[in-house]
């Protein structure tokens, strides 16, 4: 994993579905992180959500990469994996 502290510039992004309560939850924790984010709501686009979780090999969502400025990416998963990236308890309504 790299460092958050090195100053580079980050934008996320989440292929999620609107009525998925882990990817409501996610987009809230990015919300509050502050954080630039683009959410991809596929909750009617099931051909490209099955092309990001077969290209990316997680089966579920939401999925949420992170982009630097850089050029680098780490993928981060889904809710609760986004929750340990930023070192915060999983709420789960």
């Amino acid at each position: 994993m790299y460092s958050r502290d090195d100053n580079l510039e980050r934008h996320y992004f989440v292929w999620a579905k609107s009525q998925c309560p882990f990817c409501v939850l996610a987009k809230r924790l990015l919300e509050e992180e502050g954080v630039e984010f683009t959410f991809y709501d596929l909750q009617e686009e099931q051909d490209l959500l099955n092309e990001a979780k077969n290209n990316l090999k997680w089966s579920t969502v939401p999925i949420v990469l992170e982009i630097r400025s850089d050029g680098t990416q780490s993928f981060i998963g889904g809710y609760t994996d986004l929750c340990e990236w930023f070192k915060k308890d999983p709420k789960i309504d």
